[in-house]
Protein backbone atom coordinates (compact mmCIF):
# COMPACT_ATOMS: atom_id res chain seq x y z
CA UNK A 1 0.00 0.00 0.00
CA UNK A 2 1.05 3.38 -0.34
CA UNK A 3 -0.79 6.37 -0.75
CA UNK A 4 -0.11 10.29 0.20
CA UNK A 5 -2.29 11.27 3.55
CA UNK A 6 -2.37 14.65 5.53
CA UNK A 7 -2.30 14.05 9.24
CA UNK A 8 -3.12 16.01 12.20
CA UNK A 9 -0.97 14.97 15.14
CA UNK A 10 -2.33 15.12 18.14
CA UNK A 11 1.05 17.69 19.30
CA UNK A 12 -0.77 19.71 17.02
CA UNK A 13 2.05 19.20 14.06
CA UNK A 14 0.52 18.76 10.32
CA UNK A 15 1.89 16.09 8.40
CA UNK A 16 2.12 14.78 4.73
CA UNK A 17 3.05 11.44 4.24
CA UNK A 18 3.36 8.20 2.12
CA UNK A 19 1.39 5.53 4.51
CA UNK A 20 2.91 2.13 4.38
CA UNK A 21 0.91 0.18 6.10
CA UNK A 22 -2.14 0.73 8.08
CA UNK A 23 -3.05 -2.46 8.31
CA UNK A 24 -1.00 -5.07 10.25
CA UNK A 25 -1.46 -3.44 13.27
CA UNK A 26 -4.57 -1.53 14.28
CA UNK A 27 -3.28 1.09 17.10
CA UNK A 28 0.25 1.64 14.36
CA UNK A 29 0.18 3.67 11.24
CA UNK A 30 3.68 3.13 9.23
CA UNK A 31 4.54 6.14 7.21
CA UNK A 32 7.80 7.42 5.30
CA UNK A 33 8.82 10.70 3.22
CA UNK A 34 7.24 12.83 5.70
CA UNK A 35 6.69 16.66 5.24
CA UNK A 36 5.79 19.16 7.94
CA UNK A 37 3.62 22.09 7.04
CA UNK A 38 3.58 25.17 8.87
CA UNK A 39 1.10 28.28 8.18
CA UNK A 40 4.09 31.59 7.77
CA UNK A 41 2.69 35.09 7.51
CA UNK A 42 3.11 36.72 4.02
CA UNK A 43 5.09 39.88 3.60
CA UNK A 44 1.92 41.27 1.25
CA UNK A 45 -0.74 39.75 4.01
CA UNK A 46 -2.54 36.91 4.19
CA UNK A 47 -1.11 33.66 5.12
CA UNK A 48 1.60 31.22 3.52
CA UNK A 49 2.70 27.56 3.62
CA UNK A 50 6.20 26.44 4.35
CA UNK A 51 7.45 22.91 3.89
CA UNK A 52 10.10 21.23 5.58
CA UNK A 53 11.41 17.54 6.57
CA UNK A 54 9.55 16.50 10.21
CA UNK A 55 12.40 14.86 11.19
CA UNK A 56 15.46 16.38 9.91
CA UNK A 57 18.18 14.57 11.40
CA UNK A 58 16.66 11.02 10.38
CA UNK A 59 18.04 8.80 7.15
CA UNK A 60 16.08 9.74 4.20
CA UNK A 61 13.65 6.87 3.50
CA UNK A 62 13.23 5.70 6.94
CA UNK A 63 9.89 3.85 8.08
CA UNK A 64 8.02 5.53 10.88
CA UNK A 65 5.16 3.69 13.49
CA UNK A 66 2.87 6.37 14.90
CA UNK A 67 0.35 5.29 17.63
CA UNK A 68 -3.01 6.06 15.85
CA UNK A 69 -4.48 7.60 19.19
CA UNK A 70 -1.86 9.96 18.46
CA UNK A 71 -3.57 11.03 14.95
CA UNK A 72 -6.65 13.35 14.94
CA UNK A 73 -7.50 13.23 11.67
CA UNK A 74 -5.87 11.64 8.08
CA UNK A 75 -7.48 12.62 4.32
CA UNK A 76 -6.18 12.81 1.27
CA UNK A 77 -4.19 16.22 0.08
CA UNK A 78 -5.24 19.31 -1.57
CA UNK A 79 -3.68 19.25 -5.18
CA UNK A 80 -1.81 22.24 -4.17
CA UNK A 81 -0.96 20.10 -1.17
CA UNK A 82 0.36 17.54 -3.53
CA UNK A 83 1.68 19.33 -5.79
CA UNK A 84 4.53 20.68 -3.35
CA UNK A 85 4.59 17.16 -1.75
CA UNK A 86 6.08 15.54 -4.96
CA UNK A 87 8.46 18.67 -5.78
CA UNK A 88 9.70 18.02 -2.42
CA UNK A 89 10.40 14.58 -3.43
CA UNK A 90 11.19 14.82 -6.83
CA UNK A 91 14.11 17.17 -5.74
CA UNK A 92 15.75 14.80 -3.02
CA UNK A 93 15.64 12.06 -6.09
CA UNK A 94 17.58 14.41 -7.85
CA UNK A 95 20.22 15.27 -5.03
CA UNK A 96 20.53 11.29 -4.58
CA UNK A 97 21.36 10.36 -8.38
CA UNK A 98 23.38 13.78 -8.33
CA UNK A 99 25.80 12.40 -5.09
CA UNK A 100 25.84 9.34 -7.50
CA UNK A 101 26.97 10.71 -10.46
CA UNK A 102 29.89 13.04 -8.32
CA UNK A 103 31.38 9.75 -6.49
CA UNK A 104 32.16 8.02 -10.27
Amino acid sequence: MSKIVVMKLLSGDDIVANVVDAGTNESVIEIRDVIALHQVPMEQGGIGLAVHPFLPYVTEGHVFSIALSHVIVMAPPSEDILKQYNNVYKEKEKELINRKEYKH
